[in-house]
């Protein structure tokens, strides 16, 4: 397994994590709505969560050469990662926040939620660079003007997924 596939695989569990946290606080939120507890609760888990958020970003922040090599050996591992960090990354299910997002968030929880959306930059950014180089695929293609032929992506969706191909 490279290095790059371990990372990836890093930054899916990363995404699932992000995704519990917000799936938690959204519980615990919906649990208390007696808005004085759950102003308590979160001021004593705040400053370990945002700790843990920057440590965990930190360990994860290591980018990629800008060439991943995809061929006929590692092709079948990569595109499983992205569909596993696509699916990862549509559960943490938040829009874009902005810098004027995060000053309307309480003070007790601002850092957390930088700490938050930079983790989350972090893994768009190898999800990015990955779909940048399956998408590169395509261009390396041969031209036809007798042939109709269908994207990568195309080919991918369309495949008897009962099969192991490429093993």
């Amino acid at each position: 397994m490279s290095s790059t596939r371990i990372q990836l695989q890093k930054n899916i569990d990363a995404a699932g994590v992000l995704g519990g946290l917000l799936t938690m606080y959204r519980s615990l939120k919906r649990y208390f709505n007696n808005t004085l507890i759950l102003v308590v609760i979160v001021t004593l888990i705040a400053p370990f969560l945002s700790l843990f958020l920057y440590f965990f970003r930190k360990h994860l922040s290591k980018r990629y050469a800008p060439d991943i090599i995809i061929d006929k050996d590692n092709y079948v591992d990569y595109r499983n990662s992205y569909d596993q960090l696509s699916q990862a990354i549509q559960n943490i299910d938040i829009s874009d926040i902005s810098d004027v997002d995060i000053k309307k968030t309480p003070f007790y929880l601002r850092y957390v939620v930088k700490q938050f959306v930079r983790t989350h930059a972090t893994i768009l950014h190898s999800y990015h660079q990955l779909g940048m180089a399956l998408k590169a695929i395509n261009a390396n293609a041969p031209k036809s003007n007798l042939f109709t032929l269908r994207t990568e992506s195309d080919l991918w969706k369309s495949r008897n997924k009962a099969y192991e191909y490429l093993r």
